[in-house]
């Protein structure tokens, strides 16, 4: 658990989000004209507890969005970089994590 000191905790989450920035409007400002987005994240952990509520361990993400505006998927560092805005890009990072809860 969480709360005891040597435990190993394993994990997979998903999450979703949309944004809808209205009609006319652009969620990516300057860099194209979209109304609307989507964002999939994929995360598989492994964490380590030094004591209660304090962890150590890696995450894995994969990420997948449409809507990205070109230069952006450049600049995150998708896997498939499309000629045009608008396409499904996908990444991941890797990360070493320290936590902490109070």
């Amino acid at each position: 658990t969480a709360a005891t000191p040597g435990s190993v905790q394993a994990g997979w989450a998903f999450s979703r989000a949309n944004a809808n920035c209205g009609r006319g409007n652009d969620c990516a400002p300057g860099t194209g004209s979209y109304n609307s987005a989507h964002l999939i994240n994929r995360e598989l952990g492994l964490y380590y507890y030094l004591r209660s509520q304090m962890r150590v361990g890696v995450n894995w993400y994969f990420w997948t969005a449409s809507n990205t505006p070109l230069l952006v998927q450049q600049a995150i560092g998708c896997k498939t970089r499309p000629t045009d805005s608008g396409k499904e890009c996908s990444w991941h990072t890797i990360n070493l994590v320290l936590n902490a809860n109070f």
